[in-house]
């Protein structure tokens, strides 16, 4: 038997679950976490549409949030639009883009559909970059091989 995960299970949420969701209850419920995950947990922090911190989030739910925010922002939930406000600082601050919560028509589409691309594009980049880093990585390989030829040969020849 094969285990239900939420892109499968178009009701994963129970009905008493997704009545208390509030400003998220116009969402699909395959696009919420059950309870008790961090996921759904972290969505209802940052349901209040407010910035919240990093170190806000990590004391709310107990650990670092950068899980439950990369199992919102991909495609497990419907990739949610969760925006880093906090610009070239280094401490993040997030919160969920406003058209999630707005209830108009096609607001929530277009802002998941923003982040499915966004999210593809920076996994594109990633791709990329390990497939350049491949190449360099084997030149490195076949000179470090080399090197230790020329040592093997001087070495032997010197003994």
């Amino acid at each position: 038997m094969k285990k239900a995960t939420p892109k499968s299970s178009p009701n994963n949420v129970s009905q008493h679950d997704y009545s208390n969701l509030g400003v998220l209850s116009h969402i699909e419920s395959r696009f919420i976490p059950r309870i008790p995950t961090k996921g759904r947990l972290l969505l209802e922090i940052l349901s209040d549409g407010l910035p919240h911190s990093t170190q806000e989030l990590t004391l709310k739910l107990g650990s670092d949030p950068r899980s439950p925010r990369q199992t919102l922002t991909n495609d497990t939930y419907g990739y949610w639009h969760i925006i880093n406000v906090a610009g070239k600082s280094k401490q993040g601050k997030y919160q969920l883009d406003p058209r999630h919560l707005s209830r108009l028509y096609g607001d929530d589409s277009w802002a998941r559909a923003e982040a499915e691309i966004t999210y593809l594009k920076r996994s594109e980049k990633g791709a990329w970059g390990g497939y350049v880093r491949h190449g360099s990585a084997s030149d490195m390989v076949r000179k470090a091989e080399a090197r230790k030829s020329q040592l093997t040969l001087s070495l032997e020849g010197g003994a």
